[in-house]
C-alpha cells in the first residue's frame, strides 16, 4: 500500500486514489460521497438485523453451551489430559 503521490510504478505500486481506472477498487472518498447522497437512514434500516425474542436468545445460548461441553467430552475421549 502506498501513499497518494508516492507511487513506485516500476514496482507495480499504484494507489487507487491517483489511478481511477483501476477496476474493482473503491476509495473511501467515493463511498463517503455515495453515503452523503443517499442518506444514512435508508441504508441502515434495510440492512439492520432485527432482535430475536428473549426465549430464542436463551435457547441459542444454552445450545451453544451444550455443544461446547459435548466438544470437550469428545475431545477428552480421544486426547485424555491428566493434571
Amino acid at each position: 500500500m502506498t501513499l497518494p503521490g508516492k507511487d513506485v510504478p516500476h514496482l507495480g505500486h499504484r494507489s487507487p486514489e491517483t489511478n481511477p481506472e483501476m477496476s474493482g477498487t473503491v476509495s473511501k472518498a467515493h463511498l463517503d460521497e455515495q453515503m452523503s447522497h443517499q442518506g444514512h437512514s435508508g441504508v441502515h434500516d434495510s440492512m439492520s438485523m432485527k432482535s430475536l425474542p428473549f426465549a430464542v436468545q436463551i435457547i441459542l445460548v444454552a445450545v451453544s453451551f451444550l455443544l461446547l461441553l459435548l466438544a470437550g467430552t469428545v475431545t477428552n475421549l480421544f486426547v485424555p489430559i491428566h493434571f
